[in-house]
C-alpha cells in the first residue's frame, strides 16, 4: 500500500507537491493511518521562499536512488580478527559506504556553496562479508522536509542482504558550517 504526503502552501497562490511514501517506511498500519503523518499543510514565509530560491539547483524526488559497489579489502575489516575470528567487513566501514551512497543521491542537485552532513544513521548489520566479497550499497529517498532528506538503506554482498536501515542528511551552506567550526576552535 502506498501513501502520498501533500505539502500545501499559501505563498502567492496555492502550490501542492505529492510525495509517494511506502507504508512500511512510515510504520503505518493498514486501516489505521495517522492523517498527521500522511498530510502536512501550512504556509511558507517569504524568508524560506527566498532561501529555497537560492538553494539547490532543484530538489530530488522521493524514490530516487543511488548505488555504490565496493570490494571488501584488509582496510575494511574488523580490528579484532584473529585465528578464530574471521576477517569480515566492519560495521563502521559499511556505514561509511552507505552514507556516501545517500550523499550521492543529493550531490547532483547541490549548488557549489552547498554540501551535506549526516544527522542520523540507524542500521542493522545482519550478515558477515569476508575479505574479497563484493558489496552493493543502495540508498533511496523516502521523505523530504525542506533541506533534510531521509533514506532507506540496503546493502548486499555476493550472496545475501547484509544490512538495512535508515539515514537522514541535511543540506547546509559550507560557509555557515565553517563559521561554526571556527567559533568552536577559538573557544
Amino acid at each position: 500500500m502506498s501513501f502520498f504526503i501533500t505539502l500545501s502552501t499559501t505563498y502567492e497562490g496555492n502550490l501542492q507537491q505529492h510525495y509517494p511514501i511506502d507504508q512500511p517506511s512510515l510504520g503505518l498500519k493498514t486501516g489505521r493511518e495517522d492523517p498527521r503523518r500522511t498530510t502536512i499543510s501550512g504556509s511558507i514565509d517569504s524568508e524560506l521562499i527566498s532561501f529555497r530560491a537560492r538553494a539547490m539547483k532543484r530538489t530530488p524526488r522521493v524514490g530516487e536512488t543511488a548505488e555504490i559497489e565496493f570490494q571488501v579489502t584488509g582496510k575494511h575489516i574488523i580490528d579484532f580478527a584473529d585465528e578464530v575470528m574471521p576477517e569480515i567487513l566492519s560495521t563502521p566501514w559499511l556505514i561509511w559506504f552507505l552514507e556516501h551512497t545517500a550523499r550521492d543521491t543529493v550531490l547532483p542537485y547541490l549548488e557549489p556553496h552547498e554540501s551535506t552532513v549526516g544527522i542520523v544513521v540507524e542500521v542493522e548489520h545482519m550478515a558477515a562479508s569476508p575479505v574479497g566479497a563484493k558489496v552493493k550499497c543502495q540508498a533511496r529517498i523516502i521523505y523530504i522536509d525542506k533541506r533534510q532528506f531521509s533514506f532507506e538503506l540496503r546493502a548486499w554482498d555476493d550472496t545475501e542482504l547484509i544490512c538495512r536501515g535508515t539515514h537522514k542528511l541535511r543540506v547546509i551552506k559550507k560557509s555557515k558550517l565553517a563559521e561554526a567550526v571556527a567559533k568552536k576552535r577559538s573557544n
